[in-house]
């Protein structure tokens, strides 16, 4: 039981890493908009955006050019992930 969640869960957070890594690449090419790139970038605003506001108020996210908030992020989600399979491995 505790390895199927701990899989289920580690797919979880693989799959939001996929997001964030279609989105920023996304970011760097001329696409328009279509269907494919707006439901990329209605999954991961919600996660990117409050990384983005803190950024904003902090010293560093004065006048910078680059969104800095997919690599918080990334870090943020694999120490989550981390703590979780911790939690579930020995409570399970």
């Amino acid at each position: 039981m505790a390895s199927l969640i701990i899989s289920t869960i580690h797919i979880l957070f693989q799959l939001i890493d996929l997001l964030l890594f279609i989105r920023i690449i996304l970011s760097w090419l001329p696409v328009g908009s279509n269907p494919f790139t707006t439901t990329i970038y209605n999954l991961t605003e919600p996660l990117l955006y409050p990384f983005r506001e803190l950024l904003k108020k902090s010293p560093l996210g004065k006048g910078i050019m680059v969104d800095f908030s997919p690599i918080f992020l990334v870090l943020i989600l694999s120490v989550i992930e981390s703590v979780l399979i911790r939690i579930i491995s020995t409570i399970l």
